[in-house]
Formats: C-alpha cells, sequence, structure tokens
C-alpha cells in the first residue's frame, strides 16, 4: 500500500472475458471485499480536456509513478479484450496492467490493460463494474445520486 503496510491477499476470481481479476486483501483497515466505483455521470462527462493520470507504481515503489494523459475515446470495442476500452493518449510502460486511472479529482475511472506506442487502453470502471457483477453475482448500483434531478 502507498503508506508502505503490506498484507496477504486471496484471489477471489477471474472474469477471462474483461481481462480483470479480483482479490481480497487482509488490510486491518478494510471492512471486508469492496469493489472501488465510480458513478455513471463523471464517466459521462469525460471528454478530451478532462484532467486525467495514471497513477502506478515502478520497479522502485508502489504508487510512485504518475503520468498525465488525455482521452482520445471513450468506448472502442478491442477483440483481444472482449470489451469495450477507452483509449488514452499517453505512454503506459510495461508491466503498468491493473494501473489505476483517475480524473483531476481523484475519482479513480478506470485500469489500465494494455497499449501500444502513443496510447493506453483502459477498462472503466462502469466495465470492471459489470465484470465484478458478472463473476460475483453483484454488480454496484450506479443509479443517480440521493437527491439528484439531473
Amino acid at each position: 500500500f502507498p503508506d508502505g503496510a503490506e498484507c496477504g491477499a486471496r484471489v477471489l476470481g477471474i472474469n477471462p472475458t474483461a481481462y480483470v481479476g479480483f482479490a481480497e486483501a487482509d488490510y486491518n483497515d478494510a471492512d471486508g471485499p469492496c469493489m472501488v466505483s465510480l458513478h455513471q455521470r463523471i464517466f459521462d462527462t469525460l471528454d478530451e480536456n478532462s484532467p486525467l493520470f495514471i497513477l502506478a507504481g515502478s520497479e522502485q515503489g508502489a504508487a510512485d509513478l504518475s503520468l498525465d494523459v488525455r482521452l482520445l475515446e471513450k468506448a472502442w470495442y478491442r477483440e483481444e479484450f472482449g470489451s469495450d476500452v477507452m483509449l488514452l493518449a499517453g505512454e503506459s510502460k510495461e508491466g503498468m496492467s491493473g494501473a489505476g486511472v483517475f480524473d483531476g479529482c481523484g475519482h479513480c475511472i478506470g485500469m489500465v490493460v494494455g497499449g501500444i506506442p502513443g496510447e493506453t487502453a483502459v477498462l472503466s470502471m462502469e466495465k470492471i463494474n459489470e465484470a465484478y457483477g458478472a463473476w460475483g453475482g453483484q454488480k454496484r448500483d450506479t443509479a443517480p445520486y440521493e437527491n439528484d434531478d439531473n
């Protein structure tokens, strides 16, 4: 963890069609399994001007590498991932699969799944949420915010 804490973890399962796995960590501050979620409205507002960054770990440590990226495409079907992926302009590095992608407010918007020179492929949190629902039988609710008329 970024604070230097270490813990064990168990693989819970893998959704092979979404190229994503799920694990449960034995972390003292955790209240059991959890799934990071992104409200659909935040995803819908992303565009090429949205400030985005990838937070990844380098060979020197956990979450110590930050890369600024720019949204190219929100939903682009890629057969090798069996899913729609977001395409970001930016140079991901080998070994960055699984790194978090965040917006300028710190909301997790997705996870790096691959890339080619100059472009990074990302599963949106909505796609990860769908994969979690298909694997674990429960999908996080992304209904409108309470007291939100929009």
